[in-house]
Protein backbone atom coordinates (compact mmCIF):
# COMPACT_ATOMS: atom_id res chain seq x y z
CA UNK A 1 0.00 0.00 0.00
CA UNK A 2 2.88 2.43 0.59
CA UNK A 3 4.22 1.96 -2.82
CA UNK A 4 1.54 2.62 -3.97
CA UNK A 5 0.57 5.81 -1.99
CA UNK A 6 4.07 6.86 -2.84
CA UNK A 7 3.36 6.65 -6.52
CA UNK A 8 0.34 8.56 -6.34
CA UNK A 9 2.45 11.21 -4.82
CA UNK A 10 5.16 11.10 -7.57
CA UNK A 11 2.51 11.03 -10.37
CA UNK A 12 0.80 14.08 -9.03
CA UNK A 13 4.15 15.94 -8.78
CA UNK A 14 5.06 14.91 -12.30
CA UNK A 15 1.55 16.02 -13.46
CA UNK A 16 2.03 19.46 -11.75
CA UNK A 17 5.33 20.39 -12.59
CA UNK A 18 4.66 19.20 -16.08
CA UNK A 19 7.48 16.21 -16.30
CA UNK A 20 7.60 14.20 -19.24
CA UNK A 21 9.37 11.30 -18.28
CA UNK A 22 7.37 9.94 -15.10
CA UNK A 23 8.89 8.40 -11.94
CA UNK A 24 5.86 6.13 -11.07
CA UNK A 25 4.01 3.84 -13.11
CA UNK A 26 0.39 3.59 -13.78
CA UNK A 27 -2.24 3.37 -11.49
CA UNK A 28 -5.22 2.54 -13.99
CA UNK A 29 -5.31 0.80 -17.43
CA UNK A 30 -7.98 -0.17 -20.03
CA UNK A 31 -7.10 -3.99 -20.63
CA UNK A 32 -9.20 -4.75 -24.15
CA UNK A 33 -10.98 -7.91 -23.34
CA UNK A 34 -12.27 -8.02 -26.56
CA UNK A 35 -13.61 -5.75 -29.71
CA UNK A 36 -16.22 -8.07 -30.74
CA UNK A 37 -19.74 -6.74 -30.31
CA UNK A 38 -23.09 -8.41 -30.40
CA UNK A 39 -24.81 -5.34 -30.54
CA UNK A 40 -24.79 -2.30 -33.50
CA UNK A 41 -24.93 0.65 -31.34
CA UNK A 42 -25.20 4.09 -33.60
CA UNK A 43 -23.57 6.12 -30.75
CA UNK A 44 -20.40 3.67 -31.02
CA UNK A 45 -17.56 4.53 -32.82
CA UNK A 46 -15.92 1.00 -32.96
CA UNK A 47 -17.27 1.10 -36.64
CA UNK A 48 -14.34 3.18 -37.76
CA UNK A 49 -11.57 1.15 -35.89
CA UNK A 50 -9.34 -0.64 -39.01
CA UNK A 51 -8.53 -3.23 -36.34
CA UNK A 52 -9.73 -6.91 -37.18
CA UNK A 53 -11.68 -8.18 -34.29
CA UNK A 54 -10.33 -10.30 -31.54
CA UNK A 55 -9.45 -11.46 -28.06
CA UNK A 56 -7.11 -10.66 -25.41
CA UNK A 57 -4.63 -13.99 -25.11
CA UNK A 58 -5.10 -14.83 -20.96
CA UNK A 59 -0.97 -15.20 -21.37
CA UNK A 60 -0.78 -11.37 -22.83
CA UNK A 61 -3.70 -10.32 -19.46
CA UNK A 62 -1.28 -12.00 -16.84
CA UNK A 63 1.58 -10.23 -18.14
CA UNK A 64 0.45 -6.98 -18.34
CA UNK A 65 -0.92 -7.59 -14.47
CA UNK A 66 2.43 -9.05 -13.47
CA UNK A 67 4.68 -6.32 -15.32
CA UNK A 68 2.65 -3.28 -13.47
CA UNK A 69 1.29 -4.88 -10.45
CA UNK A 70 3.64 -2.84 -7.60
CA UNK A 71 1.90 0.52 -9.03
CA UNK A 72 -1.46 -0.74 -11.12
CA UNK A 73 -4.18 0.00 -8.63
CA UNK A 74 -7.69 -0.32 -11.33
CA UNK A 75 -8.54 -1.90 -14.62
CA UNK A 76 -11.61 -2.20 -16.90
CA UNK A 77 -11.00 -5.27 -18.93
CA UNK A 78 -13.16 -3.90 -21.71
CA UNK A 79 -12.67 -1.53 -24.84
CA UNK A 80 -14.35 -1.25 -28.12
CA UNK A 81 -16.61 -4.76 -27.51
CA UNK A 82 -18.04 -6.34 -25.46
CA UNK A 83 -17.03 -8.27 -22.43
CA UNK A 84 -19.01 -11.16 -21.49
CA UNK A 85 -18.32 -12.21 -25.31
CA UNK A 86 -14.80 -13.18 -23.67
CA UNK A 87 -14.63 -16.74 -22.29
CA UNK A 88 -11.59 -15.84 -19.93
CA UNK A 89 -13.08 -12.89 -19.04
CA UNK A 90 -13.93 -14.46 -15.25
CA UNK A 91 -10.85 -15.60 -14.87
CA UNK A 92 -9.13 -12.36 -15.90
CA UNK A 93 -10.97 -10.14 -13.54
CA UNK A 94 -10.07 -12.87 -10.62
CA UNK A 95 -6.58 -13.13 -11.67
CA UNK A 96 -6.45 -9.28 -11.17
CA UNK A 97 -8.32 -9.36 -7.93
CA UNK A 98 -5.70 -11.74 -6.75
CA UNK A 99 -3.05 -8.72 -7.76
CA UNK A 100 -4.98 -6.44 -5.66
CA UNK A 101 -5.97 -4.60 -8.80
CA UNK A 102 -9.52 -3.56 -8.62
CA UNK A 103 -11.81 -4.15 -11.74
CA UNK A 104 -14.64 -2.32 -12.87
CA UNK A 105 -16.58 -3.78 -16.03
CA UNK A 106 -19.15 -2.55 -18.38
CA UNK A 107 -22.09 -4.57 -20.19
CA UNK A 108 -24.64 -4.38 -22.25
CA UNK A 109 -26.40 -7.33 -20.64
CA UNK A 110 -27.62 -9.05 -23.56
CA UNK A 111 -25.73 -12.06 -21.80
CA UNK A 112 -26.63 -12.42 -18.44
CA UNK A 113 -28.41 -15.57 -17.45
CA UNK A 114 -28.23 -17.75 -14.48
CA UNK A 115 -24.42 -19.09 -15.39
CA UNK A 116 -23.22 -15.69 -16.38
CA UNK A 117 -24.88 -13.87 -13.32
CA UNK A 118 -22.81 -16.43 -10.66
CA UNK A 119 -19.67 -16.49 -12.45
CA UNK A 120 -19.58 -12.69 -12.85
CA UNK A 121 -20.64 -12.08 -9.04
CA UNK A 122 -18.23 -14.86 -8.02
CA UNK A 123 -15.24 -13.39 -9.93
CA UNK A 124 -14.59 -10.86 -7.04
CA UNK A 125 -15.38 -7.90 -9.41
CA UNK A 126 -15.62 -4.55 -7.90
CA UNK A 127 -17.82 -1.85 -9.77
CA UNK A 128 -20.75 -3.69 -12.55
CA UNK A 129 -21.40 -1.29 -15.16
CA UNK A 130 -24.89 -2.26 -16.83
CA UNK A 131 -25.53 0.34 -19.70
CA UNK A 132 -29.46 0.18 -20.29
CA UNK A 133 -29.78 3.50 -22.45
CA UNK A 134 -33.29 4.47 -22.19
CA UNK A 135 -36.53 3.50 -20.06
CA UNK A 136 -38.94 2.96 -23.20
CA UNK A 137 -38.71 0.31 -26.02
CA UNK A 138 -38.56 2.76 -28.25
CA UNK A 139 -35.58 5.00 -27.01
CA UNK A 140 -33.74 1.50 -25.97
CA UNK A 141 -33.93 -0.30 -28.68
CA UNK A 142 -33.22 2.57 -30.84
CA UNK A 143 -29.73 3.07 -28.91
CA UNK A 144 -29.06 -0.39 -28.35
CA UNK A 145 -29.89 -1.42 -31.74
CA UNK A 146 -29.94 -5.55 -31.73
CA UNK A 147 -31.41 -5.97 -28.00
CA UNK A 148 -34.81 -6.13 -26.79
CA UNK A 149 -35.94 -3.44 -24.14
CA UNK A 150 -37.85 -6.27 -21.79
CA UNK A 151 -35.78 -8.93 -22.81
CA UNK A 152 -32.85 -7.30 -21.57
CA UNK A 153 -35.03 -5.61 -18.33
CA UNK A 154 -36.00 -9.35 -17.40
CA UNK A 155 -31.93 -10.41 -18.00
CA UNK A 156 -31.38 -7.45 -15.44
CA UNK A 157 -33.87 -8.06 -12.92
CA UNK A 158 -32.92 -11.42 -12.61
CA UNK A 159 -29.18 -10.40 -12.25
CA UNK A 160 -30.46 -8.16 -9.51
CA UNK A 161 -31.93 -10.84 -7.63
CA UNK A 162 -29.15 -13.09 -8.12
CA UNK A 163 -26.79 -10.17 -6.52
CA UNK A 164 -28.96 -9.83 -3.54
CA UNK A 165 -28.97 -13.72 -2.73
CA UNK A 166 -25.44 -14.40 -2.96
CA UNK A 167 -25.00 -11.14 -0.39
CA UNK A 168 -22.85 -9.98 -2.99
CA UNK A 169 -20.31 -6.59 -2.50
CA UNK A 170 -20.15 -5.89 -6.03
CA UNK A 171 -21.22 -2.16 -6.71
CA UNK A 172 -24.07 -2.37 -9.44
CA UNK A 173 -24.40 0.74 -11.59
CA UNK A 174 -27.31 1.27 -13.88
CA UNK A 175 -26.14 3.35 -16.38
CA UNK A 176 -28.00 5.73 -19.37
CA UNK A 177 -25.99 8.08 -21.50
CA UNK A 178 -28.28 11.22 -22.28
CA UNK A 179 -28.95 11.53 -25.80
CA UNK A 180 -31.67 13.28 -28.03
CA UNK A 181 -34.43 10.84 -27.67
CA UNK A 182 -33.57 9.37 -23.92
CA UNK A 183 -33.13 12.42 -21.98
CA UNK A 184 -36.68 13.44 -21.09
CA UNK A 185 -36.95 10.12 -19.85
CA UNK A 186 -34.63 10.43 -16.68
CA UNK A 187 -37.21 10.50 -14.22
CA UNK A 188 -38.43 7.37 -15.42
CA UNK A 189 -35.40 5.77 -15.86
CA UNK A 190 -34.77 6.01 -12.20
CA UNK A 191 -38.19 5.04 -11.09
CA UNK A 192 -37.63 1.79 -12.83
CA UNK A 193 -34.37 0.83 -11.44
CA UNK A 194 -34.79 2.57 -8.06
CA UNK A 195 -34.58 -1.18 -6.71
CA UNK A 196 -32.68 -3.20 -4.11
CA UNK A 197 -29.68 -4.32 -5.23
CA UNK A 198 -28.75 -1.23 -7.40
CA UNK A 199 -26.32 0.70 -5.81
CA UNK A 200 -26.24 3.68 -7.94
CA UNK A 201 -28.24 5.30 -11.00
CA UNK A 202 -26.05 6.91 -13.51
CA UNK A 203 -26.97 9.66 -16.52
CA UNK A 204 -23.56 10.14 -18.07
CA UNK A 205 -23.02 12.94 -21.00
CA UNK A 206 -22.70 11.67 -24.33
CA UNK A 207 -18.85 12.09 -24.39
CA UNK A 208 -18.51 10.85 -28.07
CA UNK A 209 -21.24 13.75 -28.85
CA UNK A 210 -22.75 11.30 -31.34
CA UNK A 211 -25.79 13.52 -32.12
CA UNK A 212 -24.56 16.66 -31.28
CA UNK A 213 -22.05 16.15 -34.10
CA UNK A 214 -25.09 15.57 -36.65
CA UNK A 215 -26.82 18.34 -35.29
CA UNK A 216 -23.89 21.03 -35.62
CA UNK A 217 -23.82 22.17 -32.11
CA UNK A 218 -21.06 20.76 -31.58
CA UNK A 219 -17.82 22.16 -33.11
CA UNK A 220 -13.59 21.75 -32.75
CA UNK A 221 -11.75 24.49 -31.78
CA UNK A 222 -8.01 23.66 -32.73
CA UNK A 223 -6.21 26.73 -31.39
CA UNK A 224 -7.94 26.53 -28.04
CA UNK A 225 -5.33 25.76 -25.47
CA UNK A 226 -5.88 22.33 -22.73
CA UNK A 227 -5.34 21.49 -19.70
CA UNK A 228 -2.86 18.71 -19.83
CA UNK A 229 -4.78 15.80 -19.72
CA UNK A 230 -4.21 13.72 -16.45
CA UNK A 231 -4.72 10.38 -18.25
CA UNK A 232 -1.33 10.81 -19.68
CA UNK A 233 0.43 10.89 -16.32
CA UNK A 234 -1.99 8.27 -14.45
CA UNK A 235 -3.10 6.56 -17.02
CA UNK A 236 -5.90 4.73 -18.49
CA UNK A 237 -3.44 3.78 -21.25
CA UNK A 238 -5.87 1.80 -23.82
CA UNK A 239 -3.85 -1.69 -23.96
CA UNK A 240 -5.26 -3.24 -27.36
CA UNK A 241 -6.48 -7.01 -27.48
CA UNK A 242 -3.76 -7.62 -29.69
CA UNK A 243 -1.16 -5.95 -26.98
CA UNK A 244 -0.31 -2.84 -29.27
CA UNK A 245 -1.10 0.52 -27.05
CA UNK A 246 -2.38 3.32 -27.35
CA UNK A 247 -2.15 6.60 -25.55
CA UNK A 248 -6.43 6.17 -25.13
CA UNK A 249 -9.24 5.56 -26.85
CA UNK A 250 -9.51 8.46 -29.19
CA UNK A 251 -6.81 7.06 -31.11
CA UNK A 252 -8.30 4.66 -33.31
CA UNK A 253 -6.72 4.11 -36.69
CA UNK A 254 -3.12 6.22 -35.36
CA UNK A 255 -0.08 4.59 -34.92
CA UNK A 256 0.32 2.62 -31.54
CA UNK A 257 2.93 4.04 -29.07
CA UNK A 258 4.02 0.12 -28.07
CA UNK A 259 3.72 -3.09 -28.96
CA UNK A 260 3.45 -5.44 -25.36
CA UNK A 261 4.67 -8.57 -27.52
CA UNK A 262 8.34 -7.24 -28.25
CA UNK A 263 8.52 -4.64 -25.71
CA UNK A 264 8.24 -3.95 -21.80
CA UNK A 265 5.39 -1.77 -19.96
CA UNK A 266 8.10 0.02 -18.70
CA UNK A 267 9.88 1.06 -22.14
CA UNK A 268 6.29 1.90 -23.02
CA UNK A 269 5.52 3.95 -20.65
CA UNK A 270 8.37 6.20 -21.03
CA UNK A 271 8.68 5.83 -24.07
CA UNK A 272 9.81 8.67 -26.62
CA UNK A 273 6.23 8.58 -28.37
CA UNK A 274 4.37 9.25 -24.72
CA UNK A 275 6.80 11.59 -23.56
CA UNK A 276 6.55 13.72 -26.74
CA UNK A 277 2.79 13.29 -26.18
CA UNK A 278 3.19 14.42 -22.79
CA UNK A 279 5.39 17.69 -23.85
CA UNK A 280 2.67 18.58 -26.38
CA UNK A 281 -0.40 18.83 -23.51
CA UNK A 282 2.23 20.78 -21.08
CA UNK A 283 2.90 23.06 -24.21
CA UNK A 284 -0.43 22.94 -25.37
CA UNK A 285 0.24 22.86 -28.61
CA UNK A 286 -1.40 19.40 -29.90
CA UNK A 287 -1.33 20.55 -33.53
CA UNK A 288 0.47 17.23 -34.13
CA UNK A 289 -2.34 14.97 -32.69
CA UNK A 290 -5.81 15.17 -33.69
CA UNK A 291 -7.52 13.31 -31.12
CA UNK A 292 -6.33 15.12 -28.39
CA UNK A 293 -7.08 18.33 -30.07
CA UNK A 294 -10.69 17.61 -31.13
CA UNK A 295 -11.25 15.77 -27.82
CA UNK A 296 -14.76 15.83 -25.98
CA UNK A 297 -14.32 13.95 -23.20
CA UNK A 298 -15.09 16.13 -20.29
CA UNK A 299 -12.36 17.33 -18.36
CA UNK A 300 -11.89 17.90 -14.49
CA UNK A 301 -11.23 21.17 -13.38
CA UNK A 302 -7.68 22.05 -11.93
CA UNK A 303 -9.14 21.18 -7.82
CA UNK A 304 -10.56 17.91 -9.12
CA UNK A 305 -7.44 16.79 -10.90
CA UNK A 306 -5.62 16.96 -8.29
CA UNK A 307 -8.00 15.09 -6.25
CA UNK A 308 -7.84 12.05 -8.95
CA UNK A 309 -4.33 11.98 -8.95
CA UNK A 310 -4.01 11.53 -5.29
CA UNK A 311 -6.89 9.40 -4.35
CA UNK A 312 -7.30 5.51 -5.23
CA UNK A 313 -8.93 4.87 -8.67
CA UNK A 314 -11.52 2.75 -7.11
CA UNK A 315 -12.98 5.71 -4.50
CA UNK A 316 -12.60 7.94 -7.98
CA UNK A 317 -14.92 5.62 -9.44
CA UNK A 318 -17.28 5.36 -6.61
CA UNK A 319 -17.40 9.15 -6.54
CA UNK A 320 -17.80 10.07 -9.81
CA UNK A 321 -21.48 9.24 -10.30
CA UNK A 322 -22.30 11.78 -7.75
CA UNK A 323 -20.19 14.48 -9.16
CA UNK A 324 -21.43 13.92 -12.46
CA UNK A 325 -24.90 14.36 -11.06
CA UNK A 326 -24.26 17.78 -9.33
CA UNK A 327 -22.20 19.10 -11.87
CA UNK A 328 -25.20 18.38 -14.06
CA UNK A 329 -27.72 20.09 -11.59
CA UNK A 330 -25.21 23.41 -11.76
CA UNK A 331 -24.61 22.73 -7.95
CA UNK A 332 -21.07 21.83 -8.71
CA UNK A 333 -18.36 22.97 -10.66
CA UNK A 334 -16.42 19.88 -11.09
CA UNK A 335 -15.91 19.60 -15.08
CA UNK A 336 -14.43 22.64 -17.90
CA UNK A 337 -16.80 23.92 -20.18
CA UNK A 338 -17.31 21.07 -22.67
CA UNK A 339 -14.40 21.24 -25.34
CA UNK A 340 -15.57 23.28 -29.06
CA UNK A 341 -19.05 23.71 -27.81
CA UNK A 342 -20.54 27.12 -28.44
Amino acid sequence: MLIRIRNRLRLAADYLLGRDKLRGGPMHLTLESTNKCNLACPMCNRDLDPMPRGDMKMTMFRSIIDQCRKTLEFIWPFGEGEPLLHEDIYDMIAYARKADVRVEISTNATFLDETTNGRLLDSGVDNIILAFDGASPRSYEKYRAGARFDDVKGRIERFLETKLEKRSRARVILQMVLLRDNHSEAGMFRRMWKRPGVDVIRFKEDQLKYESLRADIYRPQPQMRRTPCYLLWRGPLFVRHDGTVTPCCRFQGKPPVGDLKHQTFDEIWNSEELRSLRRAHVSGDLSAYEPCRDCTIPRPTRLFTVGILLISPLFVSRLLPYIERLHLAGRLRAFQDSYGRR
